[in-house]
């Protein structure tokens, strides 16, 4: 309720603070007190959600598609504001990177091209081609692969630099046939496959996982493999996750009010008001 005695500035302007941040529309009223208790308390409840759901549990999907119900329970966490938007751009790149791709839906679909020069830390296996038993190595190090024009197309060259478990030092050619996985994925690491080479030879290959950038799967929406994969590895934890995020953007909508209107029960004095202004002979009257 609006009462007088409160200054709520321009209350507009707060709400949508407010909004945006849970706790900044009071600070902007100079109502501290509040501002410090919605935002630790929202905040800390939201990123509290996201710890538990291993930082997956806000994202939208808006196209419902085979695996992909849409999430409507975004919706509650928006109502934090700021924090829960990254999801809003991540569902459009990601449903434009799949509207490119016709296969582009499918989980742990990987690509035969690449657009650009990879440098990335690497860590994986490499798989010999011998005459005996296949030998698997597990390696950790740098790879670097590009673009190179073949006779039947593009196809990619590169160096693999690092060592084995026991420490000793592998340096490898690498080359086509080569496969990764998409840009755009709901997942810390990023696949890639590519063949190991010996004087032009395919003797090998080389698969394991690149870090994928911050801004390629934070919030971003997930398929049904990694839909499938959170629950298992998490469990219940998943479902108390999305709980605590949604009281978090349901609870920011009320100090959203508060901010706009000011405290519902204001200071718990109106009753008297009346007969203290000389309207009524009774406390409350008319």
């Amino acid at each position: 309720m609006l009462d007088q005695r409160i200054d709520l500035r321009s209350p507009w302007i707060a709400g949508i603070l407010a909004f945006l941040v849970p706790g900044a529309g009071h600070a902007y009223q100079r109502r501290y007190f509040k501002a410090g208790i919605y935002s630790v308390c929202i905040l800390g409840l939201f990123w509290w959600g996201m710890l538990l759901g291993d930082w997956k549990v806000v994202y939208a999907q808006f196209k419902s598609a085979p695996g992909r119900p849409r999430t409507l329970g975004y919706w509650a966490q928006l109502g934090v504001g700021l924090p829960a938007m990254p999801a809003l751009v991540q569902a459009y790149r990601f449903e434009s990177a799949v509207g490119e791709d016709p296969f582009g839906a499918e989980p742990d679909r990987m690509l035969n091209s690449l657009d650009d020069e990879l440098d990335a830390p690497f860590v994986g296996d490499v798989r010999s081609l011998g005459d005996s038993r296949e030998a698997v190595i597990r390696v950790r190090g740098t790879i670097h692969l590009e673009p190179a024009e073949e006779p039947y197309g593009w196809g990619v060259t590169g160096r693999f630099v690092g060592t084995d478990e026991k420490g000793n030092a592998v340096e490898l050619e690498l080359g086509s046939p080569f496969a990764i996985g998409p840009r755009l994925r709901a997942a810390r690491r990023r696949k890639v496959r590519c063949a190991v080479l010996e004087d032009g030879h395919e003797r090998g290959t080389l698969e394991g996982t690149i870090p994928r950038p911050l801004v390629n799967w934070f919030q971003m929406p997930l398929d049904r493999k990694l839909l499938a994969d959170w629950h298992r590895e998490l469990g219940k934890q998943v479902e108390l996750a999305q709980v605590f995020t949604w009281i978090a953007g349901l609870l920011n909508i009320l100090a959203i009010w508060d901010a706009v209107q000011g405290p519902a029960y204001g200071y718990g004095d109106e009753w008297l008001r009346p007969a203290a202004a000389g309207e009524g002979g009774t406390p409350g009257g008319p």
